[in-house]
């Protein structure tokens, strides 16, 4: 039994998942730009070759955690009533109209739609 609690104790704590340290270190950065995925690797203490492998074991890659992350901000920014200049600034876009796209392309719909949709939701 002692032996047993012994290793219990010497056991390594899980680690997160590399989606979710990646996810951190990108949340950290904003506002503003998104890091590349070779800063996030190196961060992670890892070659970008190696990050790559690890995502893609995981079933994703850093452009889908980028855009999964960026959707989801940008749907709660909007829910806050935050312009669309100060979404696309805080969301690393160089412009508003390249933000406008973006979310047209993640969520089917402009960011106008949306936040209409979120600020009268009972009108159709």
């Amino acid at each position: 039994m002692e032996y047993a609690e012994r290793l219990l104790a010497e056991r390594k704590k899980p680690e997160h998942s590399i989606r979710a340290r990646t996810e951190g270190l990108i949340t950290r950065s904003l506002p503003g730009t998104i890091p590349q995925a070779e800063v996030i690797a190196s961060n992670l203490g890892m070659s970008l070759r190696t990050f790559g492998r690890r995502l893609k074991e995981e079933g994703t890659s850093y452009r889908d955690i980028v855009d999964d992350l960026r959707c989801d901000l940008a749907q709660t920014f909007l829910t806050n009533r935050m312009t669309l200049s100060e979404i696309s600034f805080s969301l690393g876009y160089a412009d508003q109209a390249a933000f406008s796209t973006a979310f047209k392309r993640w969520t089917g719909q402009p960011p106008s739609a949306f936040k209409t949709r979120v600020e009268h939701p009972l009108q159709r």
